[in-house]
């Protein structure tokens, strides 16, 4: 495939020109983005699948605990106090449900994000003509900065999650403010803290242009769910390609003015 110039980064594109940029090279290229698409899937749904299993597995373990421990409140405290205990015990069950869930989602992104970080770097590299897209996108760099690239999804995941317990709106908030963080440690390598630092400036600084992109990559984010493959591998390529256009391809990062 040809070559194509890096990025040099230091500019916040044009929304409508990165669309139009965006969907051209896709469609040119639609059979190696299918690949990664099917690649990514091939790797990520039998770790979705096992995460699965283990959260119901666990779910029903507290539910069992849940009735035997109302049983037991039944059979040895009188009636009043009995259903006090059981009101006690369910509350137990939803705060020990809850944790579950924020387990289970930390859990399912921390071993998912080097795969998905993998995807990432093979399309930048797509996009940059150095390789062509293919089957082995997300395993062939999921070895690369492991520690950094978990560490830095879980506290954004976490942070998302504290803010979905607000009533979902401050989780939006989160996910607007740390839209670049994951990626500041996929392709600058900076780490975690740092890297949500780095992005929440970013957004500080140039609010306008991320209202308007993040508002547009929310929406086919929610179309894209409904194709699979290539909706997510589209929405994947439109974020690569903003990513670099404002950062740049070069091992230090390019700030916009």
């Amino acid at each position: 495939m040809a070559k194509r110039a890096p990025c040099p980064g230091g500019v916040c594109p044009d929304i409508g020109t990165l669309l139009s940029e965006s969907f051209e090279e896709f469609t040119q290229n639609i059979g190696p983005y299918a690949l990664g698409g099917v690649s990514r899937m091939v790797v990520v749904f039998p770790i979705m699948l096992l995460a699965i299993f283990v959260f119901y597995f666990i779910l029903f373990g507290l539910m069992a605990l849940m009735m035997v421990g109302i049983g037991l409140i039944a059979a040895v405290l009188p009636e009043e106090l009995a259903v006090l205990g059981a009101l006690v015990m369910q509350l137990l069950f939803m705060a020990g449900f809850l944790i579950v869930m924020m387990l289970f989602a930390m859990g399912l992104s921390g071993l998912t994000a080097p795969f998905n970080a993998s995807v990432l770097r093979a399309v930048a590299r797509h996009q940059r003509g150095d390789e062509e897209l293919g089957f082995s996108a997300a395993y062939s760099t999921a070895t690369k900065d492991v520690i950094p690239v978990v560490t830095s999804i879980v506290i954004i995941t976490t942070i998302s999650l504290l803010g979905a317990c607000l009533c979902y709106f401050p989780a939006l908030i989160a996910a607007f403010f740390l839209v670049f963080a994951f990626s500041f440690v996929v392709f600058h390598r900076l780490g975690a803290i740092e890297a949500i630092v780095t992005s929440f400036r970013h957004v500080q600084r140039h609010l306008t242009w991320h209202v308007g992109f993040f508002g547009i990559y929310f929406a086919i984010l929610m179309v894209a769910g409904y194709v699979p493959i290539l909706g997510p591998m589209f929405a994947t390529a439109l974020f690569v390609r903003a990513y670099r256009n404002i950062f740049g391809d070069g091992e230090q990062i390019v700030h916009p003015n």
